[in-house]
């Protein structure tokens, strides 16, 4: 079945603000940080006021398809960035309640956002056209200008490097049974308490950016994650608040320290217990979750 955003058009005008909320979740899964992703819808749609429209018939499929290019350029440039980065990349957690700024139902979940950094930029774009927005690949070609063999090649590609077998969870479920336990233990650093909640083999992956002191490497298993988390919880957040929120359809936590966002806690589980924490603490990327607005 066509595509929505590729069906014929017949010239017709709409709304441009509306579809700015449209377009950005095909940037920001490609980009993984809204302020990049915002960049880039904004200056397709300020070329888009510039340009005579009467010659394209289908409206929506070029703003997409501009919104994609340039979101794949855009990553090319951000992975080389990167390098220079400090310690681990994490994407920049987004709120998917209440009043977001993208479409919740388009965003990818944050672990698989952050599965997906191991693929080039075709790859992922090529992934997320087909496993989050149900484009078929001759509509995927189309848009990439590339053929729809090649598209299902690099599909094939992409899961392969994933290693998946199914369906890609926009919307994981989230499990909250043990979750007041985790903020409680972590605000407390108890160590027990903190053994009962986390999977044997659980992974911790911090990421401080410039500004921020944050472990370097990926840190794995029950004992080791323990130790990090009660010394992360004595040295840096004396007198901490958590809230519970939902950031890119998992569950989160964010901790305040006298008013002031000072991180994000994403838990991902395995039945009753956590068995990956990414915990941001980079300061560019906590920027949505000031109180009061920045």
């Amino acid at each position: 079945m066509t595509h929505s955003l590729l069906e014929s058009q017949s010239h017709t005008e709409f709304d441009i603000q509306s579809y700015q909320r449209t377009l950005l979740p095909y940037a920001y899964n490609i980009l993984g940080v809204i302020e990049d992703a915002e960049d880039v819808v904004q200056e397709v749609l300020i070329k888009w006021l510039e340009i005579d429209k009467t010659q394209i018939a289908n409206q929506k499929s070029f703003l997409v398809r501009s919104v994609i290019n340039k979101a794949i350029n855009e990553k090319k440039s951000q992975l080389v960035k990167r390098k220079s980065y400090p310690g681990n990349w994490l994407p920049q957690p987004i709120s998917t309640l209440g009043e977001a700024t993208v479409d919740r139902e388009k965003v990818l979940s944050y672990a698989y956002l952050v599965m997906l950094e191991v693929l080039k930029e075709k790859e992922r774009s090529v992934f997320i056209l087909k496993e989050v927005f149900d484009y078929e690949h001759s509509e995927i070609g189309e848009l990439l200008n590339i053929t729809t063999e090649n598209s299902r090649q690099i599909f094939k590609r992409a899961k392969d490097k994933l290693n998946l077998k199914g369906s890609v969870k926009v919307k994981p479920n989230i499990a909250t049974s043990n979750l007041e336990k985790f903020i409680r233990a972590f605000k407390s650093a108890d160590v027990k308490q903190l053994g009962q909640l986390l999977t044997d083999d659980i992974a911790f992956t911090s990421d401080g950016g410039e500004k921020i002191a944050a472990s370097k490497n990926v840190i794995y298993g029950k004992e080791s994650v323990i130790k990090l988390i009660a010394g992360i919880r004595k040295k840096f957040y004396p007198e901490i608040e958590g809230r519970v929120v939902e950031v890119n359809g998992d569950i989160a936590i964010l901790y305040y320290w006298k008013e002031q966002i000072k991180a994000c806690q994403i838990l991902c589980f395995k039945e009753d217990k956590v068995e990956n924490i990414y915990h941001i603490v980079n300061p560019d990327k906590l920027k949505a979750f000031a109180l009061g607005g920045d």
